[in-house]
């Protein structure tokens, strides 16, 4: 009986979250983010990291400000050099969630 909790335990932990294997997801929320122009900003400085193999993909949703960032496994991009990204794009991080 022991055993079967256990393995049933296992495999609720597997199922219901994030599969181990899956990378980080990131969303950054963005102030003065209102147009295409600006969401083709950032998604020329994301491109860099998805370029270099950090990112797996990214997402930009203009209507509600933010930007989906997928980190790659094993990979890692810091709060700062997110926030340099929409920074140099002349845009401002409201809020980053991990």
């Amino acid at each position: 009986m022991k055993n079967r909790i256990i393995q049933l335990l296992t495999l609720a932990v597997l199922v219901g979250g994030d599969p181990a294997w899956a990378g980080q997801q990131v969303t950054v929320h963005v102030k003065g983010m209102v147009c295409d122009l600006c969401a083709r900003g950032l998604a020329k400085g994301f491109s860099a990291f998805k370029e270099t193999g950090v990112l797996e993909d990214f997402k930009i949703e203009l209507a509600k400000h933010t930007v989906d960032l997928m980190v790659k496994d094993g990979a890692s991009v810091s709060d700062d050099e997110i926030t340099k990204v929409i920074e140099g794009s002349s845009m401002a991080v409201d809020k980053i969630e991990r």
